[in-house]
C-alpha cells in the first residue's frame, strides 16, 4: 500500500469502515483498486457527518445545471452528485426502490456523474492522480460498489430482522434482482418458485 493511500485512513472510525469495505468486496467477490476502496471508506466516513437536506435533492435536475458551471465549480457539484447518488443507492437502496418511479435512473444519474469526474484532467481539481481513475471506476461499475454499500448496510448499520424481512417483503412483490441479491448476501435464499417460502 503507498504513503499516499495510507494516509487517507487515520482515524478509528474509518478503520472500521475499512473492514466493512473489504469484507463487501470480498464477499462480493468484486476486485478493486487501493484508491477506490479508499474512496468508498471516507465516503462512508463522510456520511457520519452529512446534512439530512444533502440526502433529499432532486439529482436529476442537477446533473443538468453542473454541466453548465466553470470548471471548478463543476467539478465540486458532480462530485457531491454522485457522491451522494451512491450512497442513496448503497446505503439508503430501501429509500430509493420504494420512494422513486424508477431506480435504474437513478443509478445512471450517479454513474453519468462519476464518468463526467474521470474526463477532468486538472491534478488541482482531482486532488490525487489516483482518484481520477476511481472516478472512472465507479462511474463504469456503479451498482457492483452501490451493492458494497448496501451489504454493509444491511449487515453492519441496520442490521436487524425487521430490516431483512422488508427486504424480503419487497423482493415477494417485486422480484427485484437488487432485492434477491442483498438476500442471498446475508444468508437468506429466496424460493423464485414458491414465494411463500425463504430459506
Amino acid at each position: 500500500m503507498s504513503a499516499d493511500a495510507k494516509s487517507l485512513v487515520q482515524e478509528p472510525a474509518e478503520a472500521a469502515f475499512r473492514e466493512f469495505v473489504r469484507d463487501a468486496l470480498d464477499a462480493r467477490s468484486l476486485r478493486t483498486s487501493e484508491w477506490t476502496e479508499f474512496y468508498l471508506v471516507r465516503l462512508l466516513r463522510g456520511l457520519v457527518e452529512a446534512s439530512p437536506t444533502r440526502l433529499s435533492r432532486a439529482l436529476g435536475p442537477e446533473l443538468l445545471r453542473a454541466q453548465e458551471l466553470p470548471p471548478e465549480q463543476r467539478f465540486s457539484h458532480l462530485k457531491d452528485l454522485a457522491d451522494t447518488a451512491l450512497v442513496l443507492s448503497g446505503v439508503f437502496i430501501d429509500y430509493v426502490e420504494e420512494a422513486l418511479p424508477t431506480t435504474d435512473y437513478f443509478f445512471a444519474i450517479g454513474s453519468s456523474a462519476y464518468r463526467h469526474l474521470g474526463e477532468f484532467d486538472d491534478p488541482r481539481l482531482v486532488g490525487v492522480d489516483g482518484f481520477a481513475e476511481t472516478f472512472v471506476e465507479l462511474g463504469e461499475r456503479f451498482e457492483d460498489f452501490a451493492g458494497v454499500l448496501a451489504w454493509i448496510a444491511d449487515r453492519e448499520l441496520f442490521a436487524s430482522s425487521d430490516h431483512t424481512m422488508n427486504v424480503y417483503r419487497r423482493w415477494l412483490v417485486g422480484r427485484g434482482h437488487r432485492d434477491e441479491s442483498r438476500l442471498v448476501s446475508i444468508g437468506m435464499i429466496p424460493a423464485a418458485d414458491e414465494p411463500d417460502k425463504v430459506h
